[in-house]
């Protein structure tokens, strides 16, 4: 699993980003080919290296001439379908626009069909927002992670006319990020910044522990007293086959072999509730599992003045950690949600069709951390093939281990 840790030391934009992105090792003329696949008016996306403050840094900007400046978040969408990306870039392409126009839409209180795009309809801004989903997807990074962000301050003159900073757009895209106080004024982050980080689902918690690989500096248009630069470092999630320096040699037996053990984040959602019709638990229950969740449970808990309740417990990837606190505080009576990211260990595991007597038995077969494999038949088709044949579930789990020579 490779990770993006985000240091947007001087602030973040779309231009400092894919700068930074192609700084650590992404081609560009890979990006520049992509970008050629959607309806855009000819452009030269011109990269030099530069230095902001004392720092060297990789300085991107987009030439070509534009008519069409104003569009509408469906017409950018339309291109993005329309192209030949990947189907992962067009993904994050699309999630990072969309949370553009739902931030654009709040602040001029506008439908989201309705608002269009200035600046960041523009050619450049286009190819900005595309040009990262397609390099953090030839990158492979499939998890993003970032510092605190520096707090605008001061005004800026838009299209219509002098806002305060954080623009209202970015300010929306920025609830719930962590942020720092800004020495000096100036926009330190865009609209297309906090997009790019709304929309990739970018955690604020302290990365998991990794192998760095590389890093990349991209540099900003303002010179400022602090650098305008971001720093983009990617690493290989450690665990698969390796452990990190730090951990103790008593975590694992000294014979277990790494390749049988795979560490990954893993966001832990709950709320706990008192106040619900105890026959919704298990619509919430599938409506947490269809938004992403990987395991759900329930517990007994004695809430204030001595009530029962029950904690709900969603276990996803940290990606989907928004969604399930929306379908917590939607489909049940809470009013809150908490989530945290954590590090699980995790067995390798697959599944497989085993034929026996009584017919065919899905099983999942899991690699022990000694090496030796173990066989679990899955409930529901072990049940069928019992019905279907008049047997007891003993008799067909005993069929399975026979199938699997091991009876």
């Amino acid at each position: 699993m490779r990770i993006a840790w985000i240091e947007p030391f001087g602030g973040i934009a779309g231009d400092m980003m894919l700068a930074a992105l192609l700084d650590a090792g992404c081609d560009v003329d890979d990006v520049v080919r992509a970008l050629r696949t959607m309806q855009l008016p000819d452009f030269e996306l011109r990269v030099e290296e530069g230095t902001r403050g004392s720092l060297r840094c990789l300085l991107l900007s987009v030439e070509g001439e534009d008519e069409a400046s104003h569009r509408h978040l469906s017409d950018i969408l339309e291109m993005i379908d329309a192209s030949t990306l990947s189907p992962r870039a067009k993904e994050r392409a699309k999630a990072i626009f969309s949370a553009l126009g739902e931030a654009e839409a709040r602040a001029h209180g506008e439908s989201v069909e309705k608002v269009h795009f200035h600046e960041v309809g523009a050619l450049d801004s286009i190819v900005d927002i595309v040009g990262v989903a397609v390099a953090t997807d030839l990158l492979d990074i499939d998890a993003l992670y970032s510092s605190p962000l520096p707090l605008p301050r001061g005004t800026i003159r838009a299209a219509h006319g002098a806002l305060p900073l954080p623009a209202p757009a970015t300010l929306f895209l920025m609830e719930g990020m962590p942020t720092r106080p800004q020495p000096c004024e100036g926009e330190s982050v865009t609209p297309t910044g906090a997009a790019i980080l709304r929309g990739l689902a970018c955690r604020f918690d302290p990365p998991p522990a990794m192998r760095i690989e590389r890093a990349g500096v991209g540099g900003g248009t303002r010179d400022t007293e602090t650098a305008n630069v971001l720093r983009v470092t990617l690493g290989t999630l450690i665990g698969a086959t390796e452990s990190a320096p730090s951990s103790p040699p008593s975590e694992l037996p000294m014979d277990t072999p790494r390749e049988a053990m795979r560490m990954e984040p893993i966001s832990v959602v709950e709320a706990t509730i008192d106040d619900m019709n105890p026959e919704w638990f298990e619509f919430l229950d599938e409506r947490l599992r269809e938004a992403g969740a990987v395991d759900v449970f329930l517990q007994s808990v004695v809430m204030k003045r001595m009530r029962p309740g029950v904690l709900v417990t969603a276990l996803c990837p940290p990606e989907r950690a928004d969604s399930l606190c929306a379908v917590l505080m939607t489909h049940s009576t809470t009013i809150g949600a908490r989530f945290r990211t954590e590090m699980r260990y995790c067995l390798p595991r697959c599944e497989r069709t085993v034929e026996t007597e009584f017919g065919e038995v899905r099983v999942k077969e899991v690699v022990l951390p000694s090496g030796e494999r173990r066989w679990s038949p899955e409930y529901s088709s072990l049940s069928s093939a019992a019905r279907a044949h008049g047997v007891t579930l003993q008799e067909a789990e005993s069929a399975v281990h026979r199938a699997l020579g091991e009876g």
